[in-house]
């Protein structure tokens, strides 16, 4: 069973857990009891005993009841219910830090319909995070739009978000620059607040604005994780070509740095938002096709 079918099963004992204490709060059996011939109290719901003990602490005898089997299976179950909900908390926080759109949280890999081959590289990457973050290890995923660079960065981050609970943020130099303009950002301590992660994934580099200022901010974002060796993924439209050649002096020493610190992985095939759009349209065209045959 790997971490995607645990993570099912802890959703399916959770209801489970959730359903039999409704069940219990709306049986009003489970409060009366009744005395069998010797005397002993038993549950109504249940037919099971409810019987004293008591136990030795510090020399003074401590009574205490011992519930019946439902009362003892409820109690049970309502401390696996706030374990679980702590530990699903904590996994949306995550989550929530990370991406910055919830369909992201679904990205995972058991999920995943495109380049098989590219996407055991993916995950074989995120199987092996020990390992890849010690020797500070990243990618760069390239290719043409649409060809699952975003959706494959995202698999490998709700991996390590599920396995580690590790912490990772999905951004872009777009929206890391919006924040850096403004006036009430200090951005020597934005910059060092993106090393607090423990992977940080910039997609679509190029979107970016081509100035002088952007230039210079981007280079530290990338400069600073290199110094305090934490792994970065990078995904681009850019070809891997131009990255080795850029025509911009300023952006050489930036692509320079990425290609140091990030593995190049060329993505291809079908334009998979091309390919969900005919799926989508081919759906539109049977209803209209079904209207005109109900006139």
């Amino acid at each position: 069973m790997d971490i995607y079918e645990e993570y099912q099963e802890k959703h399916n004992q959770f209801e489970k857990f959730k359903r039999y204490v409704e069940e219990y709060n709306q049986n009003p059996l489970v409060h009366e009891t009744y005395l069998n011939e010797d005397g002993v109290q038993y549950c109504k719901n249940c037919n099971s005993p409810i019987r004293k003990v008591s136990f030795d602490i510090g020399g003074h005898r401590l009574p205490l009841t011992k519930p019946c089997d439902c009362r003892d299976k409820y109690i049970k179950a309502e401390n696996e219910i706030e374990t679980m909900k702590r530990e699903f908390r904590e996994i949306n926080y995550l989550k929530t830090e990370c991406f910055p759109q919830t369909a992201m949280y679904d990205y995972i890999f058991p999920n995943s319909t495109g380049d098989e081959k590219n996407m055991k590289i993916m995950r074989r990457y995120a199987e092996k995070w020990e390992s890849v973050s010690a020797n500070n290890i990243g990618l760069l995923l390239w290719g043409d739009v649409g060809t699952g660079k975003t959706y494959a960065a995202a698999c490998i981050a709700n991996h390590l978000i599920l396995e580690h609970r590790s912490k990772v943020k999905m951004t872009n130099f777009a929206a890391i620059l919006n924040d850096l303009m403004n006036v009430k950002v200090v951005k020597n301590e934005y910059i060092d607040s993106l090393c607090k992660y423990d992977l940080l994934i910039i997609d679509d580099l190029g979107i970016e604005r081509n100035t002088s200022f952007a230039t210079e901010q981007v280079f530290n974002v990338i400069d600073k994780r290199y110094q305090t060796k934490k792994p970065l993924i990078v995904t681009t439209n850019l070809t891997l070509d131009f990255i080795k050649n850029p025509q911009n002096v300023e952006y050489a020493r930036i692509y320079d740095r990425i290609r140091e610190m990030c593995t190049p992985i060329q993505f291809k095939g079908e334009n998979m938002r091309t390919k969900a759009a005919k799926g989508k349209l081919e759906i539109v065209k049977s209803f209209l096709e079904e209207d005109e045959l109900r006139k």
